[in-house]
């Protein structure tokens, strides 16, 4: 049984195949088949213009711009600057300086207070940083603090001199070991006087 209204014959050049499930070619609008419907399987000289005619996209948007040919560039602009819808939301950065309504592209985070700017206040001593101040803070006391641990070390180095005197430092070493054996006995002494005088207490009976 034949159907001969079913299916389409392929117009590329030399081929005439019956396809039953034929494609239409969507630049010269004739039907090829499978093996020919691309535009470079049959030549098609409406779809290589077709390919080659690319539509811009806005970088803010994200979606395609109608344009003339040669004169993408100014579609695009023109299209940022009246149409785009997506432009208000992309800047999403406020600064966080008082009364500063201004938004930003690119965050710009202060390292010390975490705070977001704008490029006008985003230096720490422009937008009064607090954690700027504070870091100053501590930094003056650990100055300080190294400035009390020195002066210290000098007034041991002193009370050292003093004691040395005109000794060498083997006297003065033999010197500090002396009087180091001299306090040890002293309370190992004190020790068991004590300690004997609590065992005359406890064999002490009232009669």
């Amino acid at each position: 049984m034949e159907f001969p209204d079913l299916g389409k014959h392929c117009n590329a050049e030399f081929c005439n195949k019956l396809d039953f499930l034929p494609i239409s070619c969507d630049a010269c609008k004739k039907t090829f088949c499978t093996e020919h419907f691309s535009y470079i399987g049959h030549n098609c000289l409406e779809g290589q213009l077709k390919r080659d005619n690319q539509v811009p996209v806005c970088p803010i948007c994200m979606k395609p711009v109608p344009s003339e040919k040669g004169r993408e560039d100014y579609a695009v602009s023109l299209h940022i600057d009246k149409f785009c819808k997506s432009e208000t939301k992309i800047y999403t950065n406020a600064c966080s300086f008082n009364n500063c309504k201004k938004k930003e592209l690119v965050p710009f985070s202060c390292s010390s207070c975490k705070l977001n700017y704008c490029l006008k206040h985003r230096h720490a001593d422009v937008h009064k940083c607090k954690g700027f101040h504070q870091r100053d803070i501590l930094a003056n006391a650990a100055t300080r603090r190294c400035a009390d641990q020195a002066g210290h070390n000098k007034n041991l180095q002193e009370h050292f001199t003093k004691v040395q005197g005109s000794m060498g430092e083997d006297e003065a070493l033999a010197k500090a070991i002396y009087e180091s054996m001299l306090e040890n006995e002293q309370s190992v002494a004190v020790g068991s006087s004590s300690s004997s005088n609590n065992d005359r207490n406890k064999n002490c009976a009232i009669s």
